[in-house]
């Protein structure tokens, strides 16, 4: 070799060693697309039970498309399952989020009406009637809310082969789906998982709070690795994860993946891997893949994202507000302090306007709210009450949850609701607990059923949310009316409850509950 030669051999381009920072090219994308692995996060999966019926069609053409070279990791199809239930949801969950607000403002209105009536002294039939029109918007608003929620989970179903959506994925993704690891390998990944978390490496760090499943994202990474080496191809990665242990942000901006990531994947595989938005996978599924996509689809995806993105950002301005600010000592007086106080005035019973009333209340009290802005602005103080102890109170109430302790008093349990709906032999499925209203599933080994359960004032609510179980091919749904101590309940009421609940197909059943002292309080 001569000299010449040698200096040749040695030299480098601009991007060797800092291929991370080089824009990826439509032709990157393409080649990789058509000839390489395309692998998906699990993001991409429950968003087909967050989005409307053609953007799911639109997403499922799209997968389709890609044949042979989908690949979904076992660890992704393990969120998938975990989450599912959850995902089923969340169309419920943002109907109930925006009648409550709507339920707000009614109330607003309706105060601000009766104020304005008494001062120029409008006669009460007039008032009633102002009043009257706007009850009729918010039942008609909530009829056509109820209607589209309705439809938009018309396919979904807790009965996984009644499911349209895992019907058709069953297809697509047959054949396409990756094996657990080892269990010598598994428990290694857990350590190596473990220790990116402390050190601060992605992927993964930013899920340290999620305690058992704190490993989810290294286990996703590991298994794609895996993959890719054994294929010995290049990667597409889909994901709607932006957080900054898979991201490099640029003054708040993505720019790439993670330049430790594509480092780790090409001494690992040889090869190279890309990152690709969902949205950007299917703003250019056409030209990439020759699938037509509806442009309103991309802009649902957008529109989940922002949503996804909102609640990220609110959970850590609530970290951010209180995680290593407010020292343990004073938290733990705070959350007594909070839950003695909501036991006093009855919280529980409380309407929305009297709830919102009663964060201001807690904001302007020195033993609450002087302390949480000695440690964070006002703000953040009353988000701090809402998501985090007030957010668990019922679930205190019943003995669940992290905050269960600081419960002054304390039902018996949901073990009491389920016998009371179901009969002895029944008993609650594990970690079916939810709230908005209170339930649970109950089984007896062979069926199951949903049951909710809540206060007299609460029964359009609870027979709502038990109709919406009937198409899920479970036992009758069941409503558990519970009244306390010194709580009568009107026959007429009570006649009037019954014919409802019997021509909607649901089980009725009364139930007077006692409060007993919360043993683990510690006073």
């Amino acid at each position: 070799m001569t000299a010449g030669d040698h200096e040749k051999s040695n030299e480098r381009g601009l991007y060797d060693g800092f291929e991370g920072y080089r824009t990826p090219t439509q032709d990157d994308y393409r080649r990789v697309l058509n000839d390489g692995m395309v692998s998906i996060d699990t993001n991409l999966l429950l968003d087909l039970y967050r989005v409307n019926e053609k953007t799911r069609s639109d997403l499922l053409s799209v997968m389709d498309a890609l044949d042979g070279r989908l690949w979904v990791s076992h660890q992704v199809l393990e969120e998938f399952w975990r989450n599912r239930e959850s995902a089923l949801s969340d169309p419920k969950k943002t109907r109930d989020a925006v009648l409550d607000e709507m339920r707000d403002s009614v109330e607003a209105a309706t105060k601000a009406i009766r104020t304005w009536a008494n001062r120029v002294s409008l006669p009460q039939e007039r008032k009633l009637e102002l009043i009257g029109e706007i009850d009729s918007a918010f039942e008609n608003v909530k009829s056509q809310i109820n209607t589209q929620t309705d439809s938009a989970i018309a396919d979904f179903s807790r009965d996984t082969n009644r499911d349209a959506i895992l019907i058709r994925l069953s297809q697509i993704l047959a054949g396409r789906a990756g094996s657990p690891l080892p269990d010598p390998d598994y428990a290694a990944a857990l350590e190596e998982a473990a220790r990116r978390v402390q050190a601060k490496e992605p992927p993964g760090y930013r899920d340290r709070k999620k305690g058992e499943n704190a490993a989810g994202d290294y286990l996703v990474w590991e298994q794609l690795l895996r993959e890719a080496k054994a294929r010995n191809c290049d990667v597409v990665f889909v994901t709607s994860d932006v957080k900054e242990d898979w991201w490099r942000f640029v003054e708040g901006e993505a720019r790439g993946p993670r330049l430790e990531l594509i480092e780790e994947f090409r001494s690992r595989t040889g090869r190279q891997i890309l990152f690709l938005r969902l949205t950007g996978l299917l703003a250019q599924a056409e030209s990439l893949l020759n699938v037509s996509v509806d442009p309103t689809s991309v802009d649902e995806i957008e529109r989940v994202d922002r949503i996804r993105a909102d609640a990220e950002r609110s959970r850590v301005s609530v970290e951010a507000s209180t995680i290593g600010q407010i020292p343990s000592d004073v938290r733990e007086l705070l959350l007594v302090e909070i839950y003695q106080q909501a036991h006093d005035i009855g919280w529980e019973s409380l309407s929305n306007a009297e709830e919102t009333s009663q964060y201001r209340k807690w904001i302007k009290d020195p033993k609450i709210g002087g302390v949480l802005t000695s440690f964070m602005r006002e703000e953040n103080a009353r988000v701090w009450i809402k998501d985090v102890p007030m957010k668990e109170y019922a679930r205190a109430q019943e003995g669940f949850g992290p905050y269960a302790r600081y419960a002054v008093m304390r039902f018996k349990g949901a073990d009491e609701v389920v016998e009371a709906a179901c009969g002895s032999g029944w008993d609650v499925v594990p970690d079916s607990l939810g709230e908005k209203p209170m339930h649970c599933l109950a089984t007896d080994g062979l069926s199951t059923r949903y049951v909710c359960w809540g206060r007299p004032g609460s029964f359009r609510d609870l027979i709502w949310a038990a109709m919406n179980q009937l198409a899920e091919g479970q036992e009758a749904p069941a409503v558990v009316i519970t009244t306390r101590e010194g709580e009568e309940l009107r026959e007429a009421d009570r006649e009037q409850q019954m014919r409802t609940a019997d021509r909607s197909g649901v089980l009725l059943t009364y139930l007077r509950r006692e409060m007993i002292p919360n043993p683990d309080l510690e006073r």
